[in-house]
């Protein structure tokens, strides 16, 4: 439990220090989605030393309301990479049910009771996207194909309605745990912009983990273990913003202005399509301006305009 605590400081770390570097032309959003989760089928099994091992065979998961919310950071450099980190939640509960359980090698059809399961997973994802029908409005694309994966740190709770059919052995009413495990999500998905700054989207996504919850029934020690796989698929709302607001609005025209300076030196500067503004470089009422080695091509006005 401690090492993947740390693990999970560690990631968080890394994350953060990746998005304190990126460059500022960048694009950060902000999503919530809605969905449908539904996890496999699989063998539940509680293990007890010294006793043996109770297995629910291939019982039915609930479908269940899969909900969360996640930030991305998209790199100016690398527009079509990012990085992400998502919270989501869902409940694959095991209700009452008809089945087949084994107990100690003894098998039986019986009622299982049920098992209510509650997970949370933190996800640090590596997002790519293919921008499609490119505009100045949408530059990176109205449409915007995109995936994710990315390790996963699954917080999960249990709680256990009843035990096992064979007497005397340990039974497991109101046996409760919760459990942290490392797993994976990988998802794909598709958004269309509405406007320059909100979308909307759908994705399929697939998780999976394995938890290990341990009991303590009738002085007997055990843990309960599965696999949880988890098909999600998910609508959403993004809103986004640019780092600056580059050519979509009114504020984010790409001109650079001097008024009123004196004794400046510019050096090195590159400025390319600049929309809606007198000039590229506008350098008003200034005096003692040294400019050298700069590049400033297809503006819609002048390039460089000197005035006052």
């Amino acid at each position: 439990m401690l090492r993947l605590r740390s693990k999970i400081v560690a990631l968080s770390f890394l994350f953060f220090l990746a998005l304190s570097s990126a460059s500022v032309r960048a694009e950060e959003t902000v999503r919530l989605f809605v969905g449908g989760a539904f996890t496999h089928d699989h063998d539940v099994t509680d293990k007890f030393n010294g006793i043996g091992n109770f297995v629910l065979k291939n019982p039915d998961f609930d479908n269940s309301v899969s909900f969360g919310g996640s930030v991305a950071h998209w790199f100016g450099g690398l527009p079509y990479l990012g990085l992400g980190l998502d919270v989501s939640h869902f409940r694959p509960n095991i209700s009452k049910q008809s089945g087949v359980e084994c107990d100690v090698g003894v098998c039986a059809n019986e009622t299982l009771e049920s098992r209510q399961f509650r997970v949370t997973g933190i996800t640090f994802n590596f997002l790519g996207r293919l921008p499609l029908i490119v505009s100045n409005p949408y530059p990176q694309g109205r449409i915007q194909p995109y995936v994710s994966v990315g390790p996963t740190a699954f917080i999960s709770h249990v709680k256990m309605a009843g035990g096992h059919f064979v007497p005397d052995l340990p039974q497991l009413r109101n046996q409760e745990d919760t459990d942290v495990s490392l797993g994976v999500a990988a998802g794909a998905g598709v958004s269309f912009m509405i406007t320059p700054h909100i979308d909307v989207f759908s994705e399929y996504r697939f998780t999976h983990f394995s938890p290990e919850y341990h009991i303590n029934s009738g002085g007997e020690r055990g843990k309960v273990t599965t696999d949880l796989n988890t098909h999600h698929v998910l609508v959403g709302q993004n809103m986004m913003e640019r780092n600056p607001l580059y050519g979509y609005t009114a504020e984010g025209k790409d001109n650079v202005i001097l008024r009123g300076c004196r004794d400046c030196t510019i050096n090195g500067l590159h400025l390319h399509h600049v929309i809606e503004s007198e000039a590229g470089l506008l350098i008003d009422n200034c005096e003692r301006i040294n400019l050298t080695g700069c590049t400033i091509l297809d503006c819609d006005n002048a390039g460089v305009l000197v005035r006052g």
